[in-house]
């Protein structure tokens, strides 16, 4: 995860895998409250990921089919590769 702005009010969740890691999961405290990340490999190669942000933090998704949800609210993520942010 990348902070794209101060006060970590818009971040990049963007996993890379490398070498033989096939999962990885952590928190970040931020001025806005705990932001919680986690991602795995599936069978195929295609990674997923799941991001947790509080109220007010934009996140943005990109190489990894995410679920996101703010404040308990599933959205729906905005991707770098469609060019929305």
């Amino acid at each position: 995860m990348t902070c794209l702005s101060p006060g970590f009010a818009a971040v990049r969740f963007e996993p890379t895998a490398v070498g033989g890691i096939a999962s990885c999961s952590g928190t970040v405290h931020t001025p806005r409250g705990t932001i919680a990340v986690s991602w795995r490999r599936e069978t195929g190669g295609e990674l997923t990921g799941e991001i947790h942000v509080p109220e007010g933090v934009e996140v943005v998704v990109a190489g990894v089919a995410a679920r996101v949800r703010r404040g308990g609210e599933s959205l729906e993520a905005q991707s770098e590769r469609s060019g929305s942010r």
